[in-house]
């Protein structure tokens, strides 16, 4: 940071050129300076002061940053040993354990014996092995085995049903204790993990070490005080968007992605977020501060299923926190561009809805009031920006066209130009 405010300032020598003016008495209104020559010294000397003024934001904003880390690292408390992490039920557990589990499993198979690497075949019953027998004995043999076998299918017979009628109770009494049994949570102490069912779907989950011989569904304990906190965001919204990516003096480059806005320093391979979106971020832009950033989300709808109005919101990029929220019940569809006036200090703010009509509006939004729209084309607008001279001057650009609207006297007069 010191590197990127040292190259600022060797641009201009800010100190030496406001001790100059500061005691330059030509300025003054007994100079003998012309009135024209004054004005254009004193234009340039608040230009000046405002240059000055931005590298101290940003260095301010850099150093509130960097307070801000190391305020969250001093708070986390020492490191412990890193969990394991089991990829089956017997891999995070102790040699001995895990050998023993597996022999367990290894005993309730079921076993054959094998002959020769093979399964015995059976003998088909009634016949001898050999065939060197008599052919009466064989008819004879014959006759005995069918009296003997309808005999024995009749008491077949019996004895199934017998047994349908006992194992259709057997098993709709185990289903039933299977389903209890399903539904309930189960620890297993031995190896050391804990299954639970969520809508049906087994899971299972590894006891801490230090925790895994007094642990019990039974104890309760008080709900932890930590709450998950957004590390890193992949992905960057490029597809459907434009004027989506922009250079903050502190370093870090600002995009988004879903309904998170992201702030991501490549020099220290940190990245910070706003999170004060409900729905999916589409369009973003920065106040000439470089501080101050305003966002447009889409409609969505919410866990409880109700609608979610599209809106602006425009927030702090170093506390990370809401300024004001522009056009809630406003917009229909979505806010698809979005500016900061230049000329006059950022005062107007330009939103573009993606409804039908593609409405272009102008905010104050200091004050959260609008104070004007228009019509601004039929087909999709792609980009709003205001003049970098002229503040009531505004230029959209999209599919087959290119405006320009004067904001003059709270209307917006619409004038279209060439393609």
């Amino acid at each position: 940071m010191s590197e990127r405010i040292a190259s600022c300032g060797n641009l201009y020598d800010t100190t030496t050129l406001l001790l100059q003016y500061c005691n330059d008495d030509n300025l003054s209104a007994g100079s003998a300076m012309e009135v024209d020559d004054r004005l254009a010294h004193l234009e340039q000397r608040v230009q000046l002061q405002e240059d000055e003024i931005q590298l101290l934001k940003a260095a301010l904003a850099d150093a509130l940053r960097r307070l801000g880390c190391c305020e969250e690292q001093g708070q986390q408390p020492g490191k412990r040993g890193a969990p394991i992490r089991a990829e089956g039920l017997l891999s995070g557990c102790p040699g001995a354990l895990r050998n023993a589990g597996v022999r367990q499993l290894l005993q309730a198979l079921p076993s054959k014996h094998l002959s020769n690497g093979y399964l015995p075949q059976k003998q088909l019953g009634g016949f001898p092995s050999s065939p060197s027998s008599p052919k009466k004995e064989v008819l004879l043999s014959i006759k005995r085995k069918s009296v003997s076998t309808e005999r024995l299918s009749t008491a077949r017979r019996d004895m199934s049903s017998d047994s349908r009628s006992r194992t259709t109770s057997s098993s709709s009494s185990s289903c039933s204790k299977r389903d209890s049994k399903s539904k309930e949570c189960t620890v297993n102490a031995e190896d050391g993990y804990v299954r639970m069912f969520l809508r049906g779907r087994p899971v299972t989950m590894q006891i801490p070490d230090q925790l895994r011989d007094s642990y019990s569904l039974d104890s309760k304990l008080d709900l932890t005080e930590r709450k998950l906190k957004l590390q890193w965001a992949y992905g960057y919204r490029g597809r459907d968007c434009r004027s989506n990516l922009y250079l903050l003096p502190t370093g870090e480059i600002v995009y988004f992605i879903a309904s998170a806005v992201v702030l991501y320093n490549v020099e220290e391979q940190q990245q910070r977020h706003y999170l004060g979106h409900n729905d999916d971020v589409k369009c973003l832009g920065v106040h000439p501060d470089m501080v101050t950033i305003a966002t447009g989300q889409v409609a969505g709808t919410s866990k409880d299923g109700k609608q979610l109005a599209p809106h602006v919101r425009v927030w702090d990029s170093v506390s990370l926190n809401t300024l004001h929220v522009i056009g809630t019940g406003v917009f229909d569809r979505a806010v698809t561009c979005v500016a900061f006036s230049k000329s006059n200090g950022g005062a107007y703010l330009c939103a573009v809805d993606d409804a039908n009509d593609h409405i272009l509006s102008v905010w104050d939004w200091q004050k959260e009031k609008q104070l004007a729209d228009v019509k601004c084309s039929n087909d999709s607008v792609l980009g709003a920006s205001f003049h970098p001279m002229e503040a009531n001057l505004i230029v959209t650009n999209g599919k087959s066209h290119l405006n320009l609207l004067d904001h003059g006297g709270n209307v917006l007069t619409k004038k279209a130009g060439p393609v």
